[in-house]
């Protein structure tokens, strides 16, 4: 029962409960209940001795044993799972069928013989025509809708996919009697279970779960409802990148899913590859993969507040004798006088942003995207911290890069639609909109950063376009990238070298690298330096920043954290780890989602 026994007693609890189990009643099942009812009084009133004994008993004990609440707290308590999911199921309906059954058995028996002959005849029809309607029609009806019907390939009639799949967990877990929480979806949850009583379901039996867009995973993890989450999932009632990563990880973990079978040809098993979960087997026609979750799978390695670590932080700045740290996917920016205090000890700038990416300043306001909500936000700083003195809504769909240009004195809001960008300018600390470049046409992919490099803008999107932003903003040169360096996220150029963090290839499957050219011409020759193992990377490097001739990187989602080093003569010199928080926990992942419940 899905509510909190200590804030019910006495009769406010019996009608608490009552109120929660009958609201998972179908019509079939109030049908049934109201018809055991009625029959009781009948046979308390009318009927003989041996019935009156007979069903007045088993009234008694499913009254007492299965329908009181204070019973079953207390079975559930020495029965667990047991109880909810056989004890209960099985004997609460028991007592009402027999009874129905006796009833109508009893009633028909009462009449003459023709009577019954011509009922018997009646129903023979019946079953008779029910039944060549289904040959017919291909599939037996049920009262859930309709099954299809199934040649039978065995000796199991079942599946020869569920054996297969079935063999190659019990070989993989070594001992044929040892229970296992597997993964799987509703067309093989009951052959399946009948088969090997040792697959144990992960999910509970959960199959409605339906996740077509953010607001509705969101939803689902700030209710905890992992299993739900695991439903949608296998089943592939979900759309296509809608489950993150994260969210998969902590609802496996959740659930102790040792084991997911899951359609080979799902487009979720991408992220299976992505989370590096194993394939240990396929069923042999191929329809079904089976997958072993690894004890490496996890909330993460420790169980921070979500203000003591960091989640997809996107870039580190440092504007006069602050650092900033824009925490994407916490949706806040930090910021602090050092780079040695622990990240709970930062100040907070803004929480109340969602998914923003960076920040700027020209000394004199500070201006940061607030990317989900289409808008910019600006503050001022005070003797008290800082203060926001300027929300501009609506900027543009999806606000991702700002930046002050000290040659121009002005801001730059570059949007993902195709390079849409925005000028403004800092009038008595009010931002004042001066241009709009749309590159329809022009550019035509995600961007989601530019770099201004020797008097030029160059704009990071499936190609990286040089535009001359001093006059007319006209691009005027085109470097073409391979496909798996279509996602690119940022682009910097120190000394001889052009340093790129690239996130996903052009089909947005993660594809993390860091790589180094001396000529932006030559990548897509793939001509140049993979730098990411040098630097211990084992996330997505996302913007690369230089303060106080160090260069920063913000490392995000696979692994969260800032990572720095120095450049001597074209050579990378001086790694560090700045801040380090591994993959997200559980605390994470709800502060997350929980700004997207709106969203559309």
């Amino acid at each position: 029962m899905h509510f909190n026994y200590s804030e019910y007693t006495g009769v406010d609890f019996f009608l608490k409960w009552w109120q929660v189990i009958s609201n998972t009643f179908s019509i079939v099942e109030w049908m049934l209940i109201c018809a055991f009812i009625v029959l009781s009084i009948y046979y308390l009133i009318y009927g003989n001795k041996k019935e009156r004994v007979m069903f007045l008993s088993t009234t008694i004990i499913l009254t007492v044993l299965v329908l009181n609440p204070w019973s079953t707290l207390i079975l559930n308590k020495l029965l667990g799972s047991a109880f909810a999911n056989r004890v209960f199921r099985y004997f609460w309906l028991y007592p009402l069928y027999m009874q129905l059954t006796y009833f109508v058995t009893e009633l028909a028996f009462r009449k003459k013989r023709r009577i019954r002959v011509i009922a018997m005849w009646f129903c023979l029809t019946c079953a008779l025509i029910t039944g060549c309607q289904q040959l017919i029609s291909g599939h037996y009806n049920t009262l859930g809708g309709h099954q299809e019907f199934k040649t039978i390939e065995n000796i199991y009639k079942i599946s020869d996919d569920v054996i297969d799949v079935a063999k190659i967990i019990e070989a993989d877990k070594g001992d044929a009697a040892k229970e296992v929480r597997v993964l799987y979806e509703r067309e093989i949850g009951m052959e399946i279970r009948t088969y090997d009583s040792s697959i144990v379901t992960a999910h509970h039996g959960v199959y409605a779960a339906s996740i077509w867009d953010r607001t509705t995973l969101s939803s689902y993890v700030e209710a905890g409802d992992w299993r739900g989450i695991l439903a949608a999932f296998v089943s592939t009632n979900s759309g296509e990148g809608i489950i993150s990563t994260d969210a998969l990880r902590i609802a496996l973990a959740n659930t102790d899913t040792e084991y997911i079978i899951i359609k080979s040809e799902s487009y979720n098993v991408a992220l299976l590859d992505e989370l590096e979960i194993e394939c240990i087997g396929k069923s042999n026609s191929g329809e079904y993969s089976v997958f072993r979750v690894g004890e490496d799978i996890k909330t993460s390695d420790d169980e921070l507040e979500w203000r003591a670590r960091l989640y997809s932080p996107t870039q580190i700045n440092k504007f006069g004798d602050l650092y900033f740290i824009n925490d994407c996917w916490q949706h806040r920016i930090i910021y602090n006088d050092n780079l040695t205090a622990p990240i709970s000890e930062w100040s907070t700038l803004t929480e109340d942003i969602i998914g923003g990416h960076t920040i700027s300043s020209d000394g004199s306001i500070y201006v940061c995207d607030d990317t989900d909500n289409n808008a910019l936000r600006v503050f001022v700083r005070t003797d008290n911290g800082f203060l926001e003195v300027q929300n501009i809504t609506d900027v543009c769909y999806r606000p991702h890069y700002t930046y002050y240009d000290e040659m121009t004195d002005l801001f730059y809001v570059l949007g993902v639609d195709n390079g849409e960008l925005l000028v403004y300018r800092n009038e008595n600390q009010t931002l004042t909109q001066v241009n709009h470049i749309s590159y329809d046409g022009c550019i035509s992919s995600y961007t989601r950063s530019f770099a201004i490099i020797d008097g030029y803008m160059y704009i990071i999107g499936n190609s990286i376009y040089k535009v001359d932003y001093l006059n007319d903003y006209s691009i005027i040169e085109v470097y073409e990238l391979p496909e798996k360096m279509q996602g690119t996220v940022g682009l910097m150029k120190v000394q001889d070298y052009y340093y790129l963090t690239i996130y996903t290839d052009r089909n947005y499957n993660k594809e993390p690298g860091f790589i180094r050219t001396r000529d932006l011409n030559l990548i897509i020759k793939n001509e140049y330096e993979d730098i990411y193992d040098e630097l211990g990377l084992v996330g997505t490097p996302y913007l690369m920043t230089e303060i106080d001739g160090r260069y920063y990187i913000a490392e995000m989602d696979q692994k969260n954290g800032v990572v720095s080093f120095s450049v001597e003569n074209n050579m990378i010199v001086d790694e560090q780890s700045v801040y380090y928080s591994g993959s997200a926990n559980e605390n994470s992942i709800i502060r997350y989602y929980s700004l997207y419940i709106y969203d559309d």
